[in-house]
C-alpha cells in the first residue's frame, strides 16, 4: 500500500492551474512564494536532486518545507531504489524524517530485499507499527505468485510468513489479508471444486471456502456474458 498524497499536494496542484479545483482568493506574497517553490522542487527538470532538496529547505513555513523534503526523498526513492533513504537523514529528527524511512522501506520491499526493508521500518519511529504491516502485506502479496496449488501448503506458506512478521494468524488485519491470500492464490489456480478446501480447519476453511465461491462466480459471469 502507497502513502497518500497528501493535501499539501492536492492544494498545490490547485494553485498551479493544474488540478481544475474551484478559484480561491489571493494568498499573501510570502505563502504564494512557499507555494512557487514547493511546486519547483517537485519538478524534476527544474535541477538535480540535490538542488530540489535544497530549494525545499528555502521554504518558510515549517509543514510545507517538510513536505517539500519529504517529496523529492520519495521521487529519488521510485527512481532508485539503491539510494532509497540517502536524503532521509537531512530531515533531521522529525515527523518527516519517520514518513522518509517509512517510504523508502516500501522501496526496497518492492524490489524483494525484505530484511532491508525492515531495517528502515525499524528507523521509522512512530511509523514502525504501521511500516511493518505494510510490509508484512507487500510479503504476501509477492508470495502469491509462487504460492502452491495443494491447500496444506498454501495454509503452511501463509502461517510461516504470519511468524515471521510477528503476526498473529487469527488477529484483527490478518484476517483480511488472509482473505486476500486465500481468494487470489484460488484465483490464481483457478480452483472451482470446493473440496479443495476440505483439508484445512478453522478460519483458514472458511476463508477457503469463500475464495472458490468467488472463482465459481466469477466464472458464471463471464459464461453468462459470453456470445453464444
Amino acid at each position: 500500500m502507497s502513502l497518500p498524497v497528501s493535501t499539501l499536494r492536492v492544494a498545490m496542484l490547485c494553485a498551479s492551474g493544474l488540478g481544475g479545483c474551484a478559484s480561491e482568493p489571493l494568498a499573501p506574497a510570502s505563502v504564494q512564494t512557499d507555494r512557487n517553490t514547493y511546486l519547483r522542487a517537485l519538478d524534476i527538470s527544474t535541477g538535480t536532486s540535490a538542488e530540489r532538496f535544497e530549494r525545499c529547505r528555502t521554504i518558510t513555513d515549517e509543514w510545507m518545507r517538510g513536505d517539500c523534503s519529504l517529496a523529492v526523498a520519495q521521487r529519488e526513492a521510485s527512481r532508485s531504489v539503491s539510494s532509497a533513504e540517502a536524503w532521509c537523514p537531512h530531515l533531521g529528527e522529525s515527523k518527516w524524517l519517520y514518513e522518509c524511512y517509512f517510504v523508502a522501506a516500501e522501496a526496497v520491499a518492492t524490489v524483494g530485499d525484505a530484511a532491508g526493508a525492515r531495517v528502515l521500518c525499524d528507523r521509522s519511529g512512530r511509523n514502525q507499527g504501521s511500516c511493518r504491516f505494510h510490509l508484512y502485506q507487500l510479503e504476501v502479496e509477492r508470495a502469491v505468485w509462487s504460492a502452491s496449488a495443494h491447500v496444506l501448503e498454501v495454509q503452511a506458506a501463509f502461517d510461516a510468513l504470519a511468524q515471521e512478521h510477528a503476526r498473529p494468524v487469527e488477529g484483527p488485519g490478518t484476517q483480511t489479508i488472509r482473505q486476500n491470500w486465500y481468494t487470489k492464490v484460488a484465483f490464481r489456480h483457478n480452483i472451482t471444486d470446493g473440496s479443495w478446501c476440505q483439508p484445512l480447519g478453522g478460519a483458514h476453511r472458511t476463508d477457503c471456502e469463500q475464495a472458490v465461491w468467488k472463482v465459481l462466480h466469477s466464472v458464471a459471469l463471464r459464461d453468462a456474458a459470453a456470445p453464444r
